[in-house]
């Protein structure tokens, strides 16, 4: 009996991951195209063609999310809809191990299916990680470090915290607010394990598998650190290009939106608000009848505390917080399903119904937001949208390689286009957020960390390397109006989804 429902467990667990795959992929081909994918693309690429990351070009991230792309699309060619693949191969792992992780805590099979449907209709979630940025890859890991973490054998095997410090190291390495991680879960290990050796055991184990990551960093601090510390660090505490009032205001603003006490074209009715307060209720439910608060619920505070932090400061971070608040809200119902009284189990039921309900209700609208308004998603307009598709972006690339071979320079002050590009993109702007800080730095520093200001992106257009501009109307004007593109060599070929494209001929190249 016990080898048959197994079987059935896998199947039912198989049966889901397909469904949930195919779901993701569809979505994902079809939602809007976000800036930060292509920064995140083209270093995946690049890396693979030998280029490092920090020494040979710009990139403010914590080095682990090119590594993680960067081999799969060396084999599968370097597309956006493979990358897409990727990132909703990742999401959908999510979604069946969160419903894995949630039958497994409270053995209800409708908290594990309702949790499931939530996820997937969530707006904040389901928006922003099928997309080929941090988010898909960090959460995956994160609560691959949870089951781990809460498996049984882990008492007698070590070997499952040295992968738990690995899984989280991994998360951080992809995304550094995810450091916030390593106090939450060695402060659970020491705060519920009664053996002292027990404890210390876990604990060593753990921070094992997570120095095992960190071993990488001591590699770009030994190379240059200076590179290092200005692209995961300098970078970050000079990219905000508001005054602190503005930025204490946009603060404000946002926090207000993430309580639900202000409506945002950004936030999917009250989906967000509703898990903020739940995991706050849930936790507070505990501490007063002193049970044990499971740690998916001090790791969406410690996720929400750690992205309300920065400047600027965006909707789309609290991704982060959204599987693990609902991991908390869903076993608060647990516990009320728990009790005694028919009442509060009512209550409990009637609860999920009403937040199942307003998910449902919510989800084409928030499809069609991702995929054809664009409304309140960032970076997405009605001037830009039918730019910002998978099918245009492919296009644009292959209308470069009419006029550029793989050894010359596009510019392109973004950096997506290249992906798909047999060319190369001019060195200097291999990610957009040169423009923040290319002015706050001396040129000799912007050398060193392999930053362009304005005047010298327009000046590298006289490179006879550089073979074309790609650029918008606004941006021509903005960074390219005092240049004569005719006299060196460039003419006007044609508009495409409001990219304007100039190439130079070979003889005025030379």
């Amino acid at each position: 009996m016990q080898s048959t429902s197994n079987t059935t467990h896998r199947t039912e667990t198989l049966i889901l991951f397909i469904l949930m795959l195919t779901a993701c992929i569809l979505f994902s081909l079809e939602r809007f195209v976000a800036a930060d994918e292509g920064f995140y693309l083209l270093a995946s690429k690049l890396v693979m063609e030998g280029k490092g990351l920090y020494t040979d070009f710009f990139y403010p991230q914590m080095p682990g999310l090119p590594y993680v792309y960067g081999p799969i699309l060396k084999v599968t060619g370097y597309s956006w809809i493979a990358a897409r693949v990727i990132a909703a191969f990742f999401t959908a792992l999510i979604l069946v191990f969160f419903f894995l992780k949630i039958l497994n805590l409270s053995g209800k099979r409708i908290l594990a299916y309702s949790g499931l449907m939530l996820l997937l209709t969530s707006g904040l979630f389901i928006g922003w990680s099928p997309l080929a940025k941090t988010y898909s890859a960090s959460t995956l890991f994160t609560l691959l470090a949870l089951l781990l973490f809460d498996s049984e054998a882990r008492e007698k095997n070590p070997m499952y915290m040295l992968l738990c410090g690995i899984a989280v190291g991994v998360a951080v390495n992809v995304r550094l607010f995810y450091v916030v991680l390593i106090p939450i879960f060695l402060a659970t290990i020491l705060l519920e394990e009664r053996s002292k050796g027990v404890r210390m055991k876990t604990a060593v184990a753990f921070l094992a598998g997570g120095f095992l990551t960190f071993i990488p960093h001591l590699y770009y601090m030994y190379i240059d650190f200076d590179s290092y510390w200005f692209n995961n660090v300098g970078y970050h505490l000079e990219r905000s290009h508001r005054s602190p009032i503005v930025d204490a205001r946009s603060r404000a603003k946002l926090t207000r939106i993430l309580f639900g006490i202000q409506t945002d074209p950004r936030a999917d009715g009250y989906q967000f608000p509703f898990l903020i307060y739940t995991t706050l209720i849930y936790v507070i439910f505990q501490l007063i009848r002193r049970h044990k608060v499971h740690i998916s619920a001090w790791i969406a505070i410690a996720l929400f505390v750690i992205h309300i932090l920065p400047d600027p400061i965006h909707y789309q971070y609290f991704t982060a917080v959204v599987p693990f608040a609902l991991m908390a809200f869903l076993l608060f119902l647990n516990e009320l399903f728990k009790t005694q009284r028919t009442s509060t189990r009512a209550l409990a039921l009637v609860l999920l119904a009403l937040i199942v309900g307003h998910h449902l209700y919510l989800a084409p609208y928030i499809y069609n937001r991702f995929t054809v308004t664009g409304r309140g998603v960032k970076g997405i307009s009605k001037r830009n949208r039918d730019q910002a598709t998978l099918d245009a972006t492919s296009q644009i690339s292959k209308k470069i390689d009419q006029f550029a071979g793989k050894d010359d320079y596009v510019l392109s002050l973004w950096p997506g286009y290249l992906l798909e590009s047999k060319a190369q993109i001019v060195p200097g702007i291999e990610n957009q957020f040169w423009l923040r800080v290319s002015h706050k730095i001396t040129k000799d520093e912007r050398r060193k960390y392999h930053l362009l200001s304005s005047k010298e992106i327009a000046g590298s257009l006289s490179d006879p390397k550089v073979k074309v501009l790609l650029t918008t109307p606004q941006r021509m004007k903005r960074y390219f109006s005092k240049v004569d593109l005719s006299a060196l060599g460039y003419k006007f070929e044609e508009d495409i989804y409001g990219m304007q494209i100039y190439s130079r001929t070979l003889r005025h190249a030379r």
